[in-house]
């Protein structure tokens, strides 16, 4: 933790935005979004409720910076995860392989960026803004070949994604929680499920 100084009974932190975000990221993953408070926040800093504001307007800013750092961290874990494939289908699966296992071995984590939570989402751009989005429909377009038109590589795109959201979803709720107990167990099942798209 940075080094606290007090000055004229105001306490300071050299680095308090990151001190905040780091922070809210322990409470968020140990305790969940709804212990995630100012409050709680500026007591384990020992800052007043108020030195937030002088870095996030609201909560729900904070709660939204957390969502793009996570979202970051996905995307950058499947994005590495295709590097040296020699083939569009297996980027597909090894796309699919990172996504899920990210969700298995970060369900808070994927909660949160997919709006598990109910937490107003922070996406204020396009999907196809989006670098995973991006990666996929190019791994879909080298499947599939680029003279086929942009709108069915849309929907193909879109199709494999939704296949394997819905199995990480199931991992990020607990659904999967008395079936998949470990995670050899679970990168086999995702194997399969991956493994199942057909363009």
């Amino acid at each position: 933790m940075s080094r606290i100084t007090k000055k004229h009974d105001v306490y300071h932190h050299e680095n308090l935005k990151e001190d905040i975000l780091n922070t809210a990221q322990k409470i968020y993953l140990s305790e969940g979004l709804e212990k995630l408070t100012v409050r709680s926040i500026a007591k384990i800093l020992e800052v007043s409720p108020m030195a937030f504001y002088h870095y996030f307007k609201s909560l729900d800013e904070l709660i939204d910076t957390l969502i793009n750092k996570y979202l970051i961290e996905l995307e950058m874990v499947s994005y590495n995860n295709i590097q040296n494939c020699e083939s569009g289908y297996e980027k597909l699966y090894r796309l699919g392989e990172a996504y899920v296992m990210y969700a298995f071995l970060n369900p808070k984590k994927f909660a949160l960026v997919f709006n598990l939570n109910k937490h107003v989402l922070a996406f204020d751009k396009p999907i196809e803004d989006i670098l995973l989005y991006r990666v996929l429909f190019d791994v879909v377009g080298e499947i599939v070949g680029q003279s086929v038109p942009d709108q069915n590589k849309k929907v193909a795109t879109l199709s494999a994604w939704s296949l394997v959201h819905g199995l990480a979803t199931l991992y990020t709720t607990n659904l999967l929680e008395n079936m998949i107990v470990d995670e050899n167990i679970a990168r086999q099942v995702t194997k399969q499920v991956v493994r199942s798209i057909k363009l």
